[in-house]
């Protein structure tokens, strides 16, 4: 491996009942690498769920097997990774029966998707983390927002702040460059 290492973050959303005419979900996918959005994905769900458990279960299994791709074509073209990628959802049950080996699933139909997961869990690919519904940038995709939700949640990807970058920083102050 050689080259600068990256890190990869996700958020996933899911949309209960999006279409009201099918009854579909819809979810939405952001992946970042390095603070950098890489790839997006929203895309209405194919099967019809009855509760946000389920449907944020679809999101969170598409989010995982989308990262694990990404991670592989990086790993191929000889970028080192930095740890697991952090997986921000806005499901507290979904974060919680993902990341708890003893939770027990009471869906059968939702199995697949929650074995998915969890197995990237266990496996320390994915690190699942619970985030607020109005600080998720993947509601961009899933919901329509007005104007003052849609600019806090896309700003920090439209608008690249230098300075206020860590890394920025450090890589600044290692050189002697003053950042102002």
């Amino acid at each position: 491996m050689c080259g600068k290492s990256v890190a990869f973050t996700s958020f996933c959303d899911a949309n209960l009942l999006h279409d009201l005419s099918t009854g579909r979900s819809v979810s939405g996918i952001l992946h970042l690498v390095d603070c950098t959005l890489l790839d997006w994905f929203s895309k209405r769900q194919n099967q019809v769920e009855s509760a946000v458990y389920g449907s944020e279960f679809m999101a969170g299994r598409l989010a995982v097997e989308q990262i694990i791709e990404l991670r592989y074509m990086f790993v191929m073209l000889g970028v080192p990774i930095d740890g697991p990628t952090y997986l921000f959802g806005d499901n507290m049950s979904m974060v919680t029966s993902s990341t708890v080996p003893s939770s027990s699933l009471k869906k059968r139909h939702n199995m697949l998707s929650y074995h998915r997961v969890r197995e990237a869990v266990a496996a320390d690919i994915v690190r699942v983390i619970h985030i607020p519904g109005v600080e998720n940038p993947a509601d961009v995709l899933t919901k329509s927002l007005g104007h003052g939700p849609l600019y806090k949640l896309t700003k920090r990807f439209i608008f690249y702040n230098k300075e206020s970058h860590p890394k920025q920083k450090d890589e600044g102050a290692k050189k002697g460059v003053d950042p102002t």
